[in-house]
């Protein structure tokens, strides 16, 4: 599931090894951890990405309204 993905690229990035990864996703062995970030995260990180352009272009939004009133 994508939501799962998401989680793992996040720890991932945020410095986590593999095997810190089997704690956090018990019901997964280390390799298919391992396969599932290098063969997913790319759409995935594109996918977050560009909702965070989204979000951070929606906050340059609101302060624009903000100002004009």
């Amino acid at each position: 599931p994508e939501e799962e993905m998401r989680r793992l690229i996040t720890l991932k990035k945020s410095g986590a090894t593999w095997d810190a990864l089997t704690i956090a996703f018990p019901d997964r062995t280390r390799e298919a951890i391992r396969q599932a970030y290098h063969k997913r995260r790319h759409a995935v990180e594109k996918k977050m990405e560009i909702e965070a352009a989204e979000a951070e272009e929606e906050g340059d939004t609101d302060e624009e309204d903000d100002t004009d009133g």
